[in-house]
């Protein structure tokens, strides 16, 4: 009798896991038990897009940017800013200061036998010679620059 009980309770638990094999086969989607599923509404993926993305073209935008607006008023100031350097009322190293600041904003090679010159002006031996310093690294940077274009 206990044999005969044991085998009705497999049988009945094989068709079960039979039904529930075939009946997710047969279009019923795997979701979570706690999830309604609706044969009304579509199953949709978060990782799947559901527009169309645009193309390259539609996603340019050819307006100026800030930074291109700040890049032009900086243009505009070194430009403006170069002719008068010679005019402003500094000592030797803090004029050589505002050429490198400048030789470097603007990357205006045609400065540096001023700065150089403005350089060698300097009377603090040191500061004259970090100065010094600046310049070669400024025409490695220029002559570097060159070769690899």
């Amino acid at each position: 009798m206990f044999d005969e009980n044991a085998q009705n309770n497999t049988q009945q638990t094989d068709t079960q896991d039979n039904q529930i094999a075939n009946n997710q086969t047969q279009n019923t989607p795997l979701i979570s038990p706690d999830v309604p599923v609706s044969d009304n509404l579509p199953i949709t993926d978060p990782y799947i897009p559901t527009t169309i993305p645009q193309t390259a073209e539609d996603s340019v935008d050819n307006s100026p940017s800030p930074d291109d607006d700040l890049m032009s008023i900086k243009k505009q100031a070194l430009q403006q800013l170069a002719p008068l350097v010679n005019q402003l009322d500094q000592e030797p190293d803090e004029k050589f200061k505002t050429m490198l600041m400048m030789i470097q904003a603007s990357d205006d090679k045609t400065m540096l036998s001023t700065a150089y010159e403005t350089a060698q002006k300097i009377s603090d031996e040191k500061i004259r010679a970090q100065a010094l310093l600046d310049i070669v690294n400024e025409i490695n940077y220029f002559t570097h620059q060159t070769k690899s274009e």
